[in-house]
């Protein structure tokens, strides 16, 4: 069943299915708004938020339960995310100008990709799970290639 992540002002992460129009399910553990950094894994199993308060969660879709609390000590908010095809691995645009990397299954931070000079607004993968492409207040594309892999599904 697909489904649709939408995050709110208030921090709460609402999961709808479209077809019906239920809500089946409310996130809740941000402390502030996400309005813009929310992904559903391709196989519909995780999702992916993160917002103003500079934290990246996993959330598990069966049950609502929180998978992973990704935090380090950045000072920057979050404004988007997105997972790679193999949905192994999760790319966060932050607003202090860098893409960092996530290996879903522990958390692990693999890369922080520094290049843009302003907030990363947009963050989108290549067929291959190896390759991240980003888009940043500053105008720039950038294609970030040969990105480590997440290693061997379990």
């Amino acid at each position: 069943m697909p489904l649709l992540a939408v995050g709110t002002i208030d921090g709460v992460v609402r999961v709808w299915e479209p077809r019906s129009g239920t809500c089946v399910s409310s996130l809740r553990g941000h402390t502030n708004e996400v309005t813009a950094a929310v992904a559903v894994s391709r196989c519909g199993g995780v999702i992916a938020t993160g917002g103003q308060d500079r934290r990246l969660r996993l959330w598990d879709v069966a049950s609502g339960r929180l998978l992973h609390l990704l935090e380090r000590p950045w000072s920057s908010s979050i404004a988007c995310v997105a997972f790679a095809p193999d949905g192994r691995t999760v790319a966060a645009g932050h607003d202090d100008a860098t893409v960092r990397v996530w290996r879903v299954g522990d958390g692990t931070v693999l890369s922080e990709l520094k290049g843009h000079v302003r907030s990363v607004l947009s963050a989108s993968w290549g067929a291959d799970s190896r390759r991240v492409v980003s888009a940043g207040v500053d105008g720039a594309v950038r294609v970030w290639e040969q990105l480590p892999t997440a290693g061997p599904t379990r």
